[in-house]
Parts: structure tokens; C-alpha cells; sequence
């Protein structure tokens, strides 16, 4: 599962078990939701309880939020699954060390990639799980509405 992937479904698991309100969905259901094997999602709610984001329980029904949503923040999530050490933007494995464009690319990308490893960091240290799935709780307010009133869905 490529990086940014594993943080998108971590980020989608949490605000779902936000959403849901204490009601600990199995694997199979946040799986569903993501639209992924629930093996995968295991593995992910593993990495969120090792970092203490989640509590889990073995059977059918399995995960809930350890702490409330506007306390955990994206980067604790990004952490959790991603790793602390991970760059934002990878350099391309193998440019040609022959070449003097290949042989110091590296180096030259080493301070704008760094600003922008912070620049994420900072961003993602000031956003909650909380203030992703506010808007989604919106919405789901909405379609109820709508749906409460007998009108097809906007």
C-alpha cells in the first residue's frame, strides 16, 4: 500500500469511528466504508493502537477512539501509520551519478524539501481528526434531513 494511501484510510477509519459515536465497527464494516480488504484495515487500526489512537477488540466488534477526535491530531495519525522519519517528497531512486545534474540533484533538493516536510508537519500538527470529520457529521445531517422529509437527494 503506497504512503499517501495509508494515511487517507487511517485518516477515513478515524473520522468514521468519530462519526459513529462510540459505536466500535468491525473491520469488515470500516473496510466497506473505505472500500478495501478488512485485512488491511487491521493492519492499519494495529499501527493506530500501538500509537494509542484507537482501543480494539478481537470478534465482531473491534475499534473505537481512544481519546476524543480533537485531541488527535493528523500528525499523530501520519506518524502512526507512515513513520516519523518519512519524506513528503521522495527523491527518484537512482539518477545517474555520471551526470552532473544526477550526481547533485540530491543535494539540491535537500533544503526545499525540507521546508516543505516542515510546512506539512506544521500544517497537520494544527488539524484534528475532529476537523475532518465535522464537515462529513454536516453532511450526514443533511441527507438525513432530506431523507426525513421524503426528498430525493440533492
Amino acid at each position: 500500500m503506497q504512503t499517501p494511501s495509508k494515511f487517507a484510510m487511517s485518516l477515513h477509519v478515524l473520522a468514521m469511528l468519530d462519526v459513529l459515536d462510540g459505536a466500535a465497527p468491525s473491520s469488515a464494516l470500516l473496510a466497506a466504508s473505505v472500500g478495501t480488504h478488512p485485512v488491511l484495515v487491521r493492519r492499519l487500526l494495529g499501527a493506530l493502537r500501538r500509537a494509542g489512537l484507537v482501543r480494539t477488540v478481537r470478534g465482531a466488534r473491534g475499534a473505537a477512539l481512544a481519546r476524543p477526535a480533537r485531541e488527535i491530531t493528523l500528525l499523530e495519525v501520519h506518524r502512526a501509520v507512515v513513520g516519523a522519519k518519512h519524506e513528503v517528497i521522495d527523491l527518484h531512486a537512482h539518477p545517474n551519478p555520471r551526470c552532473p545534474v544526477g550526481r547533485n540533484i540530491a543535494a539540491a533538493l535537500e533544503a526545499p524539501f525540507e521546508e516543505a516536510r516542515r510546512a506539512v508537519e506544521r500544517t497537520l500538527a494544527r488539524r484534528t481528526v475532529a476537523s475532518v470529520s465535522a464537515p462529513i457529521r454536516a453532511a450526514v445531517r443533511r441527507e438525513r434531513a432530506w431523507k426525513a422529509q421524503g426528498a430525493a437527494e440533492p
